[in-house]
């Protein structure tokens, strides 16, 4: 991490489209969008959660170097590098950002 640039988190939902099975969005996350995601420059972690209410969906949360690096690089993955990915994934669900921010760590001075 350079300088005083502090890790960054990006938590999003993805909700089914209906009649879509919920074993076959998680297919193509863990099969397709989550390799993606972590074979890009800066992503440090990405995990996907079955908690989401009622079911109806799954948490992606992903952990970057910073969050300059997170939007430079996420743009370029989705809308040039996996752009045949990221249209995929309307088929099975809506994927919208919840929260994001910056990690805050206690023991790393700045």
């Amino acid at each position: 991490m350079k300088g005083k640039e502090r890790r960054y988190r990006a938590f999003y939902v993805i909700t089914l489209r209906s009649g879509v099975k919920k074993e076959d969005l998680k297919k193509f996350l863990e099969a397709e969008w989550i390799p993606a995601t972590r074979s890009t420059p800066g992503c440090l972690e990405v995990e996907l959660w079955d908690d989401h209410q009622d079911r109806a969906g799954y948490y992606v949360c992903e952990l970057w170097e910073n969050k300059e690096v997170h939007f430079q690089n996420v743009t370029k993955l989705w809308n040039v590098d996996k752009k045949d990915v990221y249209l995929k994934l309307a088929k099975y669900g809506i994927m919208e950002l919840r929260f994001s921010g910056d990690v805050i760590d206690s023991e790393r001075r700045f």
